[in-house]
């Protein structure tokens, strides 16, 4: 991937990077360099595994009890358990959990 770096000795606040072959302007404030730019834009991840959004939706009566929790969980016995914990916390009549996950890294 192609990195141009635009850097502004006094104001390096306005430094840009034009990456890619459509050349996108991101904004890098503080990078001096393509190695510096490399590692503020694309870092390692911190986390790797599934990433689960747990969702309640009520009836239209009682949708301010609607709630959302995220977060990283390491395997599908771990996600039962939490599943489990959340349904018990937010049991009301005619209340359907969601539960969508996103696998990263």
């Amino acid at each position: 991937m192609r990195i141009i770096l635009e850097t502004h000795r006094f104001a390096p606040e306005l430094n840009k990077a034009y990456i890619g072959p459509t050349r996108t302007m991101v904004p890098v404030p503080g990078c001096q360099s393509i190695k510096d730019v490399r590692k503020k834009l694309f870092a390692p991840l911190k986390h790797a595994g599934r990433f689960v959004v747990l969702q309640s939706n009520n009836l239209p009566e009682n949708k301010n009890y609607d709630r959302t929790q995220s977060g990283f969980c390491n395997d599908m016995r771990s996600l039962a358990g939490a599943l489990n914990a959340f349904r018990m916390r937010h049991n009301l009549p005619g209340c359907t959990t969601a539960v969508k996950t996103k696998l990263i890294g």
